[in-house]
């Protein structure tokens, strides 16, 4: 059975689970934010201050959201380059260096497996 990245075999939303391509990278966070807004939307201001004015200091509401969200769905796919060797998916840390790489040594090989990262 496949391993969500939290961990946990089975049980697991498929929101969680590692990307197979791409396109799913961009699609999936996109759903998972509707799945949210439509469980727990409430009218917000904007977060940033500097937008609240444009909107004259009233609450923005979910369904605003919702709509550029399916909006985006409709050109995400559009957005990964047609060159497939382009897509490989990456995670940059900007931070990264030996003091931030948690390891472990595997009993049996002796051997160091990388098993976290500090100030992701």
């Amino acid at each position: 059975m496949p391993r969500c990245i939290c961990g946990l075999e089975g049980g697991c939303s498929s929101f969680w689970t590692p990307y197979e391509s791409a396109d799913a990278a961009l699609v999936t966070v996109a759903r998972k934010e509707l799945a949210y807004l439509e469980k727990f939307g409430q009218p917000l201001l904007p977060f940033r201050r500097e937008r609240r004015e444009t909107y004259e200091y009233q609450k923005q509401l979910p369904s605003d959201h919702v709509k550029n969200l399916e909006r985006y769905l409709l050109i995400a796919s559009s957005l990964i380059p047609k060159d497939s060797t382009l897509h490989r998916f990456c995670i940059h840390h900007p931070g990264l260096q030996p003091s931030n790489i948690i390891v472990s040594r595997l009993s049996d090989s002796n051997q160091l497996k990388v098993v976290g990262l500090l100030d992701w």
